[in-house]
């Protein structure tokens, strides 16, 4: 069903409306996800920046290849990544 091997993560901050944007888009098409929210918790936003985040919502999928990271809601990468 899925192009994707693993997991999808996906770092948000609660006052991003793209962010709440992108979630519910993953969530009205079955997509499973980790969020991690880098307001309220220092690991995950010393991963968000240690991998190249600057604004949310940044994802991080993996796939057969490798790793995609996304930035900002994009749903034509995540269409053809996920879809």
């Amino acid at each position: 069903m899925f192009k994707i091997s693993g997991d999808v993560t996906v770092y948000t901050n609660p006052n991003c409306g793209f962010c709440h944007k992108q979630i519910n888009w993953m969530k009205n098409n079955g997509i499973e996800f980790n969020e991690k929210n880098i307001k309220e918790n220092e690991q995950y936003r010393s991963e968000f920046f240690n991998l190249g985040g600057r604004g949310t919502p940044f994802s991080i999928i993996k796939t057969d290849s490798g790793y995609e990271h996304i930035r900002g809601f994009n749903i034509q990468m995540l269409t053809d990544l996920l879809l």
